[in-house]
């Protein structure tokens, strides 16, 4: 008998046991472990809604008891009052400022991955990054600005967009990573109304990760323009080289509407070329005229026109690294290279003149 009851009293606590989903961490509005930019999206489509509050409004980072389901939940089944992040009541700007941004990043019990929706070049709208430079020297300040190009598939419902990127360290001012803005009336906000981002570089550790939402429940269609910029400050580049090389890549983006609806999108990277010399940019005209480089792609050999006598030239890859490259000087204006040997790839072609350094991307092929 007393075997049954003891049986029967163990049954009951664990039953009774609350369950770790049925705990709310502060931040995590989704539920799925981590504190990131998905749960920026989960809170844009819910603010302004209200329900039970819990028993301590706090945002501390700890397992909050979860208070009766609020009357509305998201597509996925999550309920609203996990965006109650506070656990004040109402979905509002403080569980913004006191759980989603202080505890950006910080885990809990097994991380579910969050889902994106990056789709293939060509089949689908391209999240772009441009810089306004695409070849500098150290201490140089670049801008690298973020638009979406919808013309093969317009976008008439954003609501928000959430990405997480990759960049090259050890290259920027102060070994941290880039900065980003938010583009002054630009069309994500075109109806006035308020936008909150959040934009996490972890320190220069190499990875980052960008979220914007809408908060007022109504999307707004895509337009031209930049809505947001990086921006970066070149320091240095690895001792021992006269070239290097910055990346920033878009490496998974969401991007929602207000139902939390994904659309495919395509993700871009910049590349950003750091010589120590002085430089002649490639996208001016006069740099064009003086120093073009055919055929590319290139197989077994290539030949540059140029008004500017070359003195040396080199050929670099991604990592920075060059080899010099014979040339023959056919006539005054025309130099004829030989391919060294070097695998298929995408390579930078420069030439030493009295007063620059000039360089071409260039495309080879195994021949």
């Amino acid at each position: 008998m007393k075997a049954h009851y003891l049986a029967a009293v163990v049954f009951g606590l664990l039953f009774f046991q609350p369950l770790a989903a049925q705990s709310v961490w502060p931040g995590d509005v989704n539920n799925n472990g981590i504190v990131n930019g998905i749960d920026l999206l989960y809170w844009g489509t819910a603010i302004g809604s209200t329900g039970p509050q819990r028993v301590e409004v706090s945002g501390e980072w700890q397992a909050q008891p979860l208070p009766p389901l609020w009357s509305q939940s998201f597509p996925d089944g999550v309920n609203y009052a996990y965006a109650d992040c506070d656990g004040s009541g109402v979905v509002d700007d403080d569980d913004f400022d006191d759980a989603i941004e202080d505890n950006f990043g910080l885990t809990h019990g097994t991380v579910t991955p969050d889902t994106y929706d990056n789709a293939a070049p060509g089949t689908a709208p391209r999240l772009r990054l441009q810089p306004d430079a695409e070849i500098v020297q150290e201490g140089a300040i670049v801008n690298i600005g973020l638009s979406l190009d919808d013309s093969r598939q317009p976008i008439a419902d954003f609501y928000g967009i959430a990405m997480q990127l990759s960049y090259t360290t050890g290259l920027l001012e102060g070994d941290d990573g880039p900065d980003f803005d938010l583009v002054e009336n630009s069309w994500i906000n075109a109806d006035g109304s308020a936008v909150q981002e959040i934009f996490v570089d972890n320190d220069g550790q190499g990875l980052a990760e960008l979220a914007i939402t809408r908060t007022n429940q109504q999307t707004v269609p895509v337009g031209p323009g930049e809505f947001g910029r990086f921006s970066i400050v070149i320091e240095d580049i690895i001792v021992g080289l006269e070239i290097d090389t910055f990346i920033l890549r878009i490496d998974s983006v969401r991007l929602i509407n207000a139902n939390l609806e994904s659309t495919p999108v395509t993700p871009d990277t910049a590349r950003i070329i750091i010589s120590r010399d002085e430089i002649v940019s490639t996208k001016t005209p006069a740099s064009e005229q003086s120093f073009r480089v055919y055929p590319n792609p290139a197989g077994r050999e290539l030949y540059v026109e140029t008004q500017q006598p070359i003195q040396a030239f080199r050929l670099i890859n991604n990592l920075g690294k060059s080899i010099p490259i014979e040339a023959r000087q056919i006539d005054r204006h025309l130099y004829y290279l030989q391919r060294p040997k070097m695998p298929a790839g995408v390579y930078w072609l420069s030439g030493n003149t009295n007063e620059a350094i000039i360089i071409r991307k260039i495309i080879l092929f195994n021949h």
